[in-house]
């Protein structure tokens, strides 16, 4: 028995073999100081009982946990899309199998996040548990879509399919995982993996200043940072102190969608270096973007700045899509750009 994360919820996690009782373990708290401390006493399982912990489902919900941000996150929680096949209804929660918690954060109207509509927030958390070869929920969901409620507490789960979800990069076939399932009173449902972050769309054009970061903060798909020693920003701009993102950005100079660096002269002034970009597709909290042969540079080019910027953005940037995720910090608002494709993370700060 374990703590994770000082997720105790009020509970004890360390006892003492007392002794042993018949066929039952006794067991006492280690830390309760009092006259009455806690006592666990553990019971011979029936034949079926084991079945009622359910493993094959919490490795199948430990599957779920792949391509979704990792920098600066601790234990972060994969997020899927559960939908209501009969309802046509989308639920978005992010599940952390490791802690046994579930935070559900939006719910609308469609099947995919490109046609979702009429959604509301949730902003409810609960722990849960498996059993019986279901998930149940400690504190019962609900929520008022288009003049339905909508409530439940258990998921029972069906078929899981490894690669039954879809891709989220355009370069490869590696699909997310499905499980299939129902819930009573609501029918059959379907669990998706998903990248899909509300707080995420938050990521609009900003038209009087482009979105930027301190060099350091562009990491690589194992959370290395480019301008560490040996990174590829590091190799080929040495001088870079900040890096860009200008998203509708209304500049005289500037194309109004571009990425790239901010230098430092060695007079102590800067220049902007950035390679133009079209968006193609924004839905949801994901950004499709085509680079063009267009670059801005407020100072003098180098014979290889333009070769070396262009290896940097498609390296970054490759795969086209990318996802919008909220990063709390107080009093700045904080994107991430994540890239599916390759893992690599970049943070954006807005203001």
């Amino acid at each position: 028995m374990f703590e994770l994360n000082s997720a105790s919820f009020g509970a004890e996690f360390e006892f003492i073999f007392v002794r042993k009782d018949g066929d039952n373990l006794i067991f006492q708290s280690k830390s309760d100081l009092g006259p009455e401390p806690t006592i666990l006493i553990f019971t011979p399982a029936g034949d079926r009982e084991a079945d009622d912990f359910s493993r094959d489902i919490s490795e199948n919900l430990n599957a779920f946990q792949t391509k979704i941000p990792q920098v600066f996150e601790s234990n972060p929680s994969p997020i899927q899309q559960i939908i209501f096949l009969n309802e046509n209804i989308s639920l978005f929660w992010e599940l952390n199998p490791a802690e046994r918690t579930i935070f559900a954060t939006f719910a609308g109207v469609g099947t995919t996040v490109e046609t979702i509509t009429n959604g509301v927030l949730l902003n409810h958390s609960t722990g849960y548990t498996l059993a019986s070869g279901g998930l149940i929920l400690l504190e019962p969901l609900s929520f008022i879509l288009s003049g339905t409620l909508y409530t439940f507490d258990r998921i029972q789960f069906g078929v899981f399919e490894l690669n039954g979800g879809p891709s989220f990069c355009t370069l490869t076939a590696e699909n997310v995982p499905k499980y299939n399932g129902q819930i009573t009173g609501i029918g059959s449902i379907s669990m998706l993996g998903s990248l899909f972050d509300i707080d995420g769309t938050a990521f609009q054009p900003i038209a009087v200043f482009p979105y930027s970061v301190n060099i350091p903060f562009i990491f690589d798909g194992q959370g290395q940072s480019l301008a560490d020693e040996g990174g590829i920003i590091a190799e080929k701009f040495p001088n870079a102190s900040g890096f860009v993102f200008n998203y509708g950005f209304q500049s005289v100079d500037q194309p109004a969608h571009a990425v790239g660096f901010i230098l430092d002269n060695p007079d102590g002034s800067s220049d902007v270096f950035v390679r133009e970009f079209v968006v193609t597709t924004t839905e949801g909290n994901k950004i499709s973007l085509n680079f063009t042969s267009n670059f801005y540079h407020s100072g003098t080019t180098g014979i290889d700045d333009e070769a070396n910027l262009t290896e940097i953005t498609d390296l970054i940037f490759d795969g086209i899509d990318q996802y919008a995720f909220d990063f709390p910090v107080d009093g700045l608002q904080v994107f991430k750009l994540y890239n599916p494709c390759n893992g690599y993370e970049v943070f954006l700060v807005g203001n």
